[in-house]
Parts: structure tokens; C-alpha cells; sequence
């Protein structure tokens, strides 16, 4: 049929998603009549079946948009298939097409959550057309629910996401052994964990609202204070520097920071801090240690150095007296044997020497 032929009749082309339809009766003749005349709108799609048990069978192997079902059937009646249908929790939108039933039964369809009733007899134009309207009102407002819904979700999903990020970031913060301090975008205080009170001694009703390098950076380092604001409003920061305590006393601290950003904008800063003094005099006792061991490991080379040469020197000497002792003495054969191999111990004890100082 041309679209032209849906016009004169009164059935609209509305869209070319197809609206899927069950429709229930138990007349097997009306059915295919109803689901012609439905589908000579290209947007409709119809799957019918005579009756309710069938009709919950299938159901339950394939979704559909709308359910039309007539009242007075053999079995089970149009109102105990909408009663089953909404105690399962299956929210379809349920039209009510009969020809049969006064106003109770429409006052009762419409308590049990039906969409809408609709009077089968009449000019079968009229009628099929209003059934068509009915229908693309209901599949719209059910994807309208629908839409709601999972925005309902989202949102809900989204809300314990962010109770869950708030509860973390919470027991990160209130437990942090460092002392933790979050700032506005001046650098001012907004709030403090207990560590902080603990290291530095302020409450934050004492501070809160204050610039942070009033509160515990010490006289003479306005220099790296100006480095560390630069920083961080790029990102991370960390040094190692010297603060101050609420008493007036200096510490050693490491610090670390970063910006704070809120939908791509800097929303403040957070920075923690941490007491390193016992690192540091650590650090320094091993440094004054090291120290000692290369003074000591120096004198002991020089010392080394000292009893190499003074051994040589003796053993020096004693060539010397063997020297003498060939010349002013007569020398036997026997005896210059015994010269010879005190001459050769005395040139392995040089070489050892030798040895050991090239070794070093």
C-alpha cells in the first residue's frame, strides 16, 4: 500500500523504528484483523496470541513496548493478566481493548496501573487509528519512564561514587600520619587532621583563615617560599626544608604538595608535612662518621707508606754490611753461599713491599 492509500484510510507513518506490540484475544479472526489494520502503520509491529498463559510465556523469551489485551477471555480475563503482570514487576504499558465491560472494569484497569482503555466497536477507521495513537503515546512515555529511570541510576550510581571517594578521602585525611593542610587559592587555611595539630601544636580555630607561611615557615626562607608557590601551580611539589612549630621551635620537615582542581580549575591546594629531624641527625652522625673513617683510612696509608719505607731502609742497610763484609773480609766459598741467599731473601722481602703498595 503507497503512503498515499495510509492517508485516505487514516493511519499515520510516524516513524521508522517499529513499535513492538502483543496483543491477547481469545478470537483468533479478530486478531488477524486487528493486527493488518495496526500494522498498515510501518512504525507498528504486532505478535498476538489467543491467550494469557501464552502470552506470559512469551514474555519471558522477548521484551515488547506495549500489550493490548481484551477483557473477557476463556482461562484467565484481560484484568488477571494486568494483575500478574504488575505483582511480577513487569511495567509494560497495558492498553485495555474490549468491547466488553462497564465502569468498574475501567476503574479497575486503571487501579491495577493500566495506560488506557479503549472501546473496540465502532468505525474500525476511528478505531484503529485511536488504538495507533494510543499506542505511540504509551511506547513514548514508557522510554520517557525509561529515560528517567536509568537517569535515576545514574545518578544514584554517581552519588555513592562520590560518598564512597568522600569516605576515602576522609579516612586518608583524618588518619594520615603526616600533617595534612588544605588551602584556599590564597593560600589560606581551610582545614587541618589532627597530625598537624599534633606536629605543629595550632588548632585550626586558631588558624584557620590564615596565610600558611604566616603560621609555620620560619624568618629567611621567603626565597624557597616563592619557589614552592611557583611549583604547585603547575603541580606536584616536594623538598626537604626547616619549619616552625607554634612554640617558636625549628624542625626539620619534608613537604609535599599539589593543587586542588575542581571541573579543570584550581580550587585551592593541600600540602603534608612531615618531622625528619631524627633523619636528618642520623644523616649527619653517618656523614661525621664517614669523616672519621677517611681521616683514619688516610693515617693508616700514611703509616703504611712510613713502615714500607723504613723496612726498606733496614733491609738497605743490611745489603750494605754484606757489601763490607766481601770487601774488608776474606770471604770462603762456603760463606758467600750464605751471603748470597741472605741477599736473596732480602730482594723477595723488597718486592713483597713493592707488591703491597701497588695492590693498594
Amino acid at each position: 500500500m503507497s503512503e498515499t492509500a495510509l492517508e485516505t484510510t487514516g493511519f499515520v507513518v510516524a516513524s521508522n523504528v517499529p513499535i513492538r506490540i502483543l496483543h491477547v484475544d481469545d478470537d483468533d479472526a479478530f486478531l488477524k484483523v486487528a493486527k493488518q489494520c495496526l500494522e498498515l502503520n510501518v512504525d507498528i509491529q504486532v505478535e498476538t496470541t489467543r491467550s494469557v498463559e501464552e502470552a506470559l510465556k512469551m514474555l519471558k523469551k522477548r521484551t515488547f513496548d506495549v500489550i493490548v489485551s481484551d477483557y473477557v477471555m476463556f482461562e484467565k480475563d484481560g484484568l488477571e493478566f494486568l494483575r500478574e503482570l504488575r505483582a511480577s514487576g513487569n511495567m509494560v504499558p497495558f492498553i485495555l481493548f474490549t468491547g466488553k465491560g462497564g465502569e468498574d472494569v475501567v476503574l479497575k484497569a486503571f487501579n491495577l496501573g493500566a495506560f488506557k482503555y479503549i472501546n473496540k466497536n465502532g468505525a474500525p477507521n476511528a478505531v484503529y487509528k485511536g488504538l495507533a495513537a494510543c499506542v505511540r503515546q504509551a511506547a513514548e512515555l514508557a522510554k520517557s519512564h525509561e529515560t528517567l529511570v536509568k537517569a535515576v541510576v545514574d545518578q544514584k550510581k554517581q552519588e555513592k561514587m562520590l560518598q564512597e571517594s568522600q569516605q576515602k578521602l576522609l579516612a586518608l585525611f583524618c588518619g594520615n600520619p603526616g600533617a595534612v593542610v588544605f588551602l584556599d587559592k590564597d593560600f589560606r587555611i581551610t582545614d587541618i587532621n589532627h597530625s598537624f595539630t599534633a606536629l605543629f601544636g595550632h588548632k585550626l580555630e586558631n588558624i584557620k583563615g590564615k596565610i600558611i607561611a604566616d603560621v609555620v615557615v620560619p624568618k629567611g626562607l621567603e626565597e624557597e617560599l616563592e619557589v614552592i608557590r611557583e611549583k604547585i601551580l603547575e603541580g606536584s611539589v616536594g623538598c626537604a626544608t626547616i619549619r616552625k612549630r607554634n612554640d617558636g621551635s625549628l624542625f626539620n620537615a619534608s613537604m609535599s604538595g599539589g593543587p586542588i582542581t575542581v571541573n579543570g580549575e584550581v580550587a585551592g591546594f593541600f600540602m603534608v608535612y612531615m618531622d625528619i629531624s631524627d633523619v636528618v641527625t642520623v644523616q649527619d652522625e653517618l656523614s661525621k662518621a664517614l669523616s672519621k673513617v677517611e681521616l683514619l683510612s688516610e693515617k693508616i696509608d700514611v703509616m703504611n707508606r712510613f713502615n714500607r719505607q723504613d723496612v726498606k731502609n733496614k733491609l738497605a742497610l743490611v745489603q750494605g754490611n754484606l757489601c763490607l763484609a766481601r770487601e774488608k773480609c776474606k770471604v770462603s766459598p762456603e760463606l758467600e753461599i750464605y751471603l748470597r741467599n741472605a741477599e736473596d731473601i732480602i730482594t723477595n722481602i723488597t718486592n713483597l713491599l713493592d707488591f703491597a703498595k701497588t695492590e693498594k
